[in-house]
């Protein structure tokens, strides 16, 4: 366990775009056989980047596709709440599932031998 602490120190730093990111929905004219109508998906932002799109129109749907792009949007603050989680947690299978958590977004889920 004690190497989870070193592995974390190593962490710390992380190469996603800073956050905060928040989830817009962006909507585009359709025309078809039944005529006019306004549809769109969600896109995640960092303030006047597009980062991500969550399409709505893939066989998610409205509500599931709006619940997804939430999730990503919230993604950098979850990082930062799971990192500052392992400073108070104690050791064990909940720190150490913390610990698999942040090694998965960092892109390190298979780097399992902390």
């Amino acid at each position: 366990m004690q190497v989870s602490l070193l592995f974390l120190i190593g962490v710390a730093m992380s190469n996603h775009t800073p956050g905060p990111w928040e989830r817009r929905k962006r909507m585009v004219p359709i025309i078809d056989e039944k005529g006019f109508t306004w549809d769109g998906d969600y896109v995640i932002w960092q303030s006047d980047v597009p980062l991500a799109e969550v399409n709505c129109c893939d066989g998610v749907g409205e509500q599931q596709a709006r619940h997804n792009a939430s999730l990503i949007a919230a993604a950098p603050e979850m990082l930062h709440a799971l990192e500052a989680a392992t400073h108070v947690m104690p050791l064990g299978e909940e720190y150490d599932a913390v610990v698999e958590a942040i090694a998965k977004v960092k892109g390190e889920a298979d780097r399992r031998s902390f």
